[in-house]
């Protein structure tokens, strides 16, 4: 079985360290960096599969920078938080950007997240920037795939999908 190529862009790789042996010992390649420029020079040469990226990293602005992610990255990439505040998670919620692991960050939850993401993607694409939609319930002439749901201040439930047969790149939040 081939070793599936992770390239992880992380500000602190020693604290990074046993999530990168985990996925190592579970048949992931990793590759590793602190640095947005040597990460897309890696692209080239290791071109991984699926790329962990820092919404923290200190060397650029991710949140700035997502269409240039999305232009560079040949492969499915997952926006993490290295720190675990509810202001970092929000933001990055905001950002609309598809792939996300939310604190707290182990082997076994990118291990859980990367499996997740290739599942439903044709491994090829980057960061999908969404345009994000609300509506007060589907149309009624769509499929949808619901992705998750939370449940709002007024006590409703408020549900997070996607339509296979809408527009590419739109998310689509609605009550039920």
């Amino acid at each position: 079985k081939q070793s599936l190529k992770v390239l992880i862009i992380v500000n602190d790789m020693k604290v990074f360290a046993g999530a990168m042996n985990f996925l190592s010992k579970h048949e992931y390649e990793v590759q590793s960096t602190d640095d947005i420029e040597a990460a897309l020079r890696l692209v080239v040469s290791f071109e991984p599969q699926i790329t962990l990226l820092s919404w923290n990293l200190k060397k650029a602005n991710i949140k700035k920078m997502t269409h240039l992610i999305q232009a560079k990255f040949k492969c499915p990439v997952i926006v993490f938080a290295e720190d675990d505040t509810a202001n970092t998670a929000a933001s990055i919620l905001r950002s609309g950007i598809s792939h996300i692991l939310l604190a707290p960050i182990s082997g076994p939850a990118m291990h859980t997240r990367i499996q997740s993401v290739l599942a439903h993607t044709d491994g090829t694409q980057a960061v999908e920037i969404m345009t994000i939609v609300k509506i007060d319930i589907p149309p009624p002439d769509t499929q949808w795939m619901v992705t998750d749901s939370v449940v709002g201040k007024d006590g409703m439930r408020l549900w997070k999908g996607r339509s296979p047969t809408a527009k590419r790149g739109k998310i689509y939040f609605f009550r039920g």
